[in-house]
């Protein structure tokens, strides 16, 4: 699956999450990692977040997301 339908499967899946590049400290240096969120509505309420550290690529971010949705359904 490339990483367009991967996207098209979370976003069609009727939740609501967000995608966002943050900075990390671990070890002592900063580094970038990115991160989803399962957010609701209404006004964004939090429900679940992956993994405090992060994802070092968009990929291995947007794998582990779709295992959550799996996880919940």
């Amino acid at each position: 699956m490339t990483l367009q339908e991967k996207f098209k499967t979370i976003f069609e899946s009727g939740n609501w999450f967000v995608f966002e590049n943050t900075v990390k400290r671990h070890d002592g240096e900063w580094v970038d990692r990115i991160t989803w969120e399962h957010v609701g509505q209404p006004g964004n309420r939090h429900i679940k977040n992956c993994e405090w550290f992060g994802f070092e690529t968009i990929e291995e971010c947007v794998d582990d997301c779709l295992k959550y949705l799996e996880s919940i359904k």
